[in-house]
């Protein structure tokens, strides 16, 4: 089936489905849609980081949870903004409140760190053609919490076992350089390197087959989150080589921090709806397809004349 699937996926070439999926990217608005999420992850963020710092640090020594966080954030949006969004974390704390204070605070920083994830199912639905019933309003809002709440808690364990694997990776290498002669850090790296790309795709394929109100074949998610994890690395370095020569932030003087987290936020989220269009025209045309789970419909959008006769319809 994969061989197969393979074979169908080799007949599109991959640049029929670069272009194609630019055009559909295009024509879905999704530049609005990573604009909207950017906005929402400003204020989402902190919350964000605090849950999957307390997830992370449950078997594992806060303090280090802390400074990996810090050290993976700082390589992406440079050191002066992950002491901005160090700073706004440390004012962001509910240890000290009396019980009814915690209650809401923790009430608070759940709901700002799953907003993030909801309008990444909104984008993903919209570019897939997917539309949740309107008649399951409130438990729909419920459910998207929790399974919101469900992708925070999972990028705290998986970060947890990124520490753990890390350490094993350096207790390996140091054993086998007592016992091989000659410098070994260049496959420590290697071997760093690969496992933060697995990470990556899991955390994406998770995303995609997840937050949808879709149903699409894991197949299909973990080719579309292969490409994702090529296209972000990728998108990584062109983004950090622009803020680092741009200097985005000395425009904006004290805002300027911020500025560069909300540009690093905006291009990291047009890279992952990116990925979703590919996604979606993989499962569209190599046989897998995406269908509507039961509380959501297929959509379809159809331009019509003035005698209310459809001219063109879009899919």
């Amino acid at each position: 089936m994969i061989k197969r699937k393979l074979r169908q996926l080799r007949k599109l070439t991959f640049f029929q489905i670069l272009k194609d999926s630019i055009k559909d990217f295009g024509s879905n608005d999704s530049m609005t849609f990573a604009a909207s999420t950017a906005f929402y992850t400003i204020f989402s963020l902190p919350a964000l980081l605090i849950i999957v710092l307390h997830i992370a640090s449950t078997f594992y020594s806060k303090t280090e949870v802390r400074e990996e966080l810090l050290v993976q954030m700082g390589n992406l949006i440079g050191e002066e903004s992950v002491q901005t969004l160090d700073q706004i974390m440390q004012n962001v704390t509910i240890d000290n409140q009396i019980f009814w204070s915690q209650l809401l605070g923790i009430a608070i920083l759940v709901f700002s760190a799953t907003t993030v994830f909801v309008s990444l199912q909104n984008s993903i639905n919209h570019i897939w053609h997917i539309k949740p019933k309107p008649e399951r309003g409130l438990v729909k809002f419920i459910v998207n919490r929790m399974l919101s709440f469900s992708m925070v808690a999972s990028i705290g364990f998986l970060l947890l076992v990124s520490l753990v694997l890390d350490a094993i990776i350096v207790v390996v290498f140091n054993y086998f350089s007592d016992l091989v002669e000659g410098n070994i850090l260049f496959f420590a790296r290697i071997a760093n390197f690969v496992l933060a790309q697995a990470l990556m795709v899991l955390i994406f394929g998770l995303m995609y087959k997840i937050l949808p109100d879709a149903k699409v074949r894991w197949r299909d998610v973990w080719l579309g989150a292969m490409v994702t994890m090529a296209l972000f690395a990728l998108g990584k370095y062109l983004i950090g080589v622009y803020l680092g020569n741009a200097e985005v932030g000395s425009y904006y003087g004290t805002a300027g921090s911020l500025v560069v987290i909300l540009v690093w936020v905006y291009y990291s989220v047009v890279i992952f709806l990116f990925g979703a269009q590919i996604t979606y025209y993989i499962a569209e045309n190599v046989g897998g397809s995406v269908i509507p789970l039961a509380q959501a419909v297929k959509v379809e959008l159809v331009e019509l004349d003035d005698s209310g006769k459809i001219v063109k319809g879009e899919n």
